[in-house]
């Protein structure tokens, strides 16, 4: 005869003993009697306790992680707003500088659209001479303290230190045997000089540089630019041929176009040299011997 199969519920509450006998005499130490329900039930009270301190130190783990991750959050924020201001202010300050780039080479530019404002309690521009302004011109005066040296056989400028070294930087003259036809005004206005020299004569680069420009323009015909250190960049127009492009470096005295008659502003095979330091033009005999 087959025994009745017990419930699940008769299962978990049948008891046993469990009893601790004295190794020795075999006496009983100690007995307890348990079922499967007080087991498993003792089991949930000591997993629940171990896991209170995991939970709640987890807890205060995610909550200091998440206010770092707010701060860092924040202050990425901060610093992506500050550079995008500094960016904005860069290409303000690249787009002032485009405009007067190509207002130079078209000769559409003004001199006092370049010229900053000067404080009118140091300086009353209406009382002094013209003639006077020319002489203590800020702009010439700032370039003069950066090439100031002495006539290098004839054909440039070389700029000296303060201990008299010759520095790296030379400024060339830009054609031999020229002849200087009208010279610098800024009150003309006359940015640059014009220099008349034999047909088919080369021009060189008064300093070591890159091209910035070598296009054709309607005022100024075959225009090359070059920028050089220090701030300097140099316009040479109304060429007949252009020897370099954009983006070539070129060296002091090397030849970077052919003399010509290009363009609408001009009156004769020749070349009009404009020299700009930070923006604003500066007077070329102060700087090349010619």
């Amino acid at each position: 005869m087959k025994t009745p199969q017990k419930t699940f519920t008769e299962w978990l509450l049948k008891n046993y003993l469990l009893v601790f006998r004295d190794d020795e005499n075999l006496k009983v130490a100690f007995s307890l009697r348990v079922n499967y329900a007080r087991l498993f039930l003792a089991l949930f009270v000591l997993v629940l306790v171990l896991s209170l301190p995991i939970f709640f130190i987890t807890k205060a783990y995610i909550s200091s992680s998440s206010r770092i991750e707010g701060l860092d959050s924040k202050r990425g924020l901060l610093e992506l707003a500050i550079q995008i201001d500094s960016l904005e202010l860069m290409l303000a300050e690249n787009q002032r500088y485009y405009e007067n780039f190509s207002g130079i080479i078209n000769g559409q530019v003004k001199y006092e659209d370049l010229t900053p404002p000067k404080d009118d309690k140091n300086t009353n521009t209406e009382t002094q001479n013209p003639e006077e302004l020319d002489n203590i011109d800020v702009v010439d005066s700032q370039f003069r303290k950066s090439y100031e040296g002495s006539v290098q056989e004839d054909f440039g400028i070389g700029a000296q230190d303060n201990n008299g070294s010759l520095q790296r930087v030379m400024l060339f003259a830009p054609l031999r045997n020229s002849v200087v036809v009208k010279k610098y005004d800024l009150k003309e206005p006359h940015y640059g000089l014009d220099l008349a020299a034999n047909k088919g004569s080369r021009i060189k680069a008064v300093a070591d540089g890159t091209v910035l420009t070598a296009s054709w323009t309607q005022d100024g015909g075959h225009v090359i630019a070059i920028q050089h250190s220090n701030d300097l960049v140099s316009f040479y127009k109304h060429n007949s041929e252009l020897l370099h492009e954009v983006g070539d470096f070129v060296k002091a005295g090397e030849d970077i176009a052919i003399i010509g008659n290009s363009g609408e502003q001009t009156d004769g095979p020749h070349l009009h040299l404009e020299l700009w330091y930070r923006g604003s033009p500066v007077n070329p005999e102060y700087f090349i011997a010619f």
